[in-house]
């Protein structure tokens, strides 16, 4: 059997121990070398190209349904054991907050059930929401797609979240405390500053695309499986331009903020691909709305 494996950023190392045994086992293995972000991001083509009749995608559940490929596609997600005593030995941050939503990744979905008893020892009620459609478990949260946090806020005091990084919990939007709790740098931390910094910068991207001077737009178009969004691309050419202003449409599959700075004519961008690319607009040296924001714009201009 001929099988293309894949795996995001942080699990590549693994990729020689399981393409051994695999290839021990008789198969024909290879590895996708590009960058992947995501379940949204299967390496189609590549799979195509060398007639694969697998294709196994590590570290994610599934996005979304693909179908109409000649291959089989597996996701095999990665569970991680954190340690949870950093949510014990930071329970101080949560005591004044009776009802708690509980958010964390695909990694650490098997823990929840210890989440929720070591919370509930401390006296505390816990909300598991189930999330968006992009989400496969319940108390999940993505890059994009926070709608477990949506959710669960609606009927809690406070959120805390049980993983690395602040990718995901930035994502949320948060209307009420946040508390980030960090196996893996040790930290626990309310982020509520940091988000509502993050939102007044796209206030301020959303203002300046809508100023006179912003005349040229160029609208990104992500071919990955997950983000490829042509139809939102076409719509907001034609309502940018029924308002006056020029928009050009731009397609890649990874989308590069270097090549799209050396066009060089664009005043801003509207994205309509992954949602938290706008969060790279220092690196696009231009305003960055992402396609959710384009009414706002419109009413502006």
């Amino acid at each position: 059997m001929k099988i293309l494996l894949q795996f995001p950023e942080g699990m590549k190392e693994k990729a020689r121990e399981i393409s051994d045994k695999l290839e021990s086992e008789g198969n024909t293995v290879f590895i996708s070398a590009a960058q992947c972000f995501g379940a949204c991001d299967l390496a189609l083509e590549e799979a195509r190209m060398l007639g694969v009749d697998v294709l196994r995608h590590y570290g994610h559940a599934e996005f979304h349904k693909v179908t109409g490929e000649k291959f089989d596609i597996e996701y095999i997600p990665y569970q991680s054991d954190a340690n949870l005593k950093i949510l014990s030995d930071n329970l101080a941050l949560l005591k004044k907050y009776k009802k708690i939503g509980l958010l964390t990744t695909v990694q650490h979905v098997h823990q929840i059930p210890q989440m929720r008893e070591i919370l509930e020892s401390a006296g505390h009620e816990v909300m598991v929401a189930k999330g968006g459609a992009h989400t496969r478990h319940a108390g999940q949260v993505l890059g994009c797609d926070s709608v477990s946090a949506t959710v669960a806020q609606k009927e809690s005091d406070c959120l805390a979240y049980v993983g690395g990084g602040i990718f995901h919990p930035t994502g949320v939007d948060a209307k009420i405390p946040l508390f980030v709790f960090d196996p893996y740098s040790w930290k626990a931390y309310q982020i509520n500053d940091l988000i509502e910094r993050l939102r007044k910068k796209r206030q301020g991207m959303l203002l300046a695309c809508a100023q006179d001077k912003t005349r040229k737009f160029g609208i990104l178009v992500s071919t990955k499986n997950g983000q490829y969004n042509l139809a939102g691309a076409l719509l907001a050419k034609k309502k940018l331009e029924a308002k006056g202003r020029k928009a050009y449409i731009l397609v890649a599959n990874f989308i590069d903020t270097t090549a799209c700075a050396n066009f060089n004519f664009f005043d801003a961008y509207i994205n309509t691909a992954c949602p938290r690319i706008p969060e790279d607009y220092e690196r696009f040296g231009k305003p960055v709305l992402d396609i959710s924001e384009l009414s706002k714009l419109l009413e502006l201009l």
